[in-house]
């Protein structure tokens, strides 16, 4: 890892770090100030719904790179790959993804996108239960205590709005994102 960073400070790749996050409409309960004697209801939906978000971090220029997507799957997963390799589009500088060991990274239709794609595109898996060494996951934990944590949505449409502009305003901050992730 100490390597791959060094190689992006030093501008001969360009590495992302990249994970999923799942995005509920059931709210994410987390801990918060309540006045002695009082507590703080949070309302859940009768019908819990799921979509997901693949996302890439920039480790160098913090830039970042998400996608939302219906399914957590190698469709999404190749998605992302797609747009993080047209942020460089004719740049001959290497892509490196560092992620997790899911299934979805290493399905078949993963494995072939990336051997399309060997000459501007590398994947590089992180150890097996290992989330501390994948910076991106700072930023969904920012993500959650800025858009889902004991908020309720009533609709799956007004949640995934809610993160899209969360995201969209992320996304145009670099510096900020860096700062997340770091």
């Amino acid at each position: 890892m100490k390597q791959l960073r060094r190689q992006a400070r030093q501008g001969r790749i360009h590495l992302y770090y990249a994970d999923e996050m799942d995005v509920a409409l059931l709210p994410t309960i987390s801990g918060r100030w309540m006045r002695i004697g009082h507590q703080t209801e949070i309302d859940t939906p009768g019908q819990n719904a799921r979509q997901y978000i693949f996302g890439a971090v920039n480790y160098v220029t913090g830039a970042f790179v998400w996608v939302p997507w219906s399914n957590k799957n190698h469709v999404g997963f190749r998605e992302l790959l797609k747009r993080v390799l047209e942020c460089h589009g004719g740049d001959a500088t290497k892509v490196v993804m560092v992620l997790d060991n899911d299934r979805i990274h290493k399905a078949k239709a993963v494995r072939e996108w990336q051997r399309r794609h060997r000459s501007t595109f590398r994947l590089y898996f992180l150890p097996t239960y290992s989330p501390r060494l994948n910076p991106v996951e700072r930023g969904w934990r920012h993500f959650r205590r800025n858009v889902t944590d004991n908020c309720f949505f009533r609709t799956m449409a007004r949640l995934m709005h809610a993160v899209e502009t969360f995201l969209v305003e992320l996304a145009a901050s670099p510096a900020l994102v860096l700062k997340i992730v770091a």
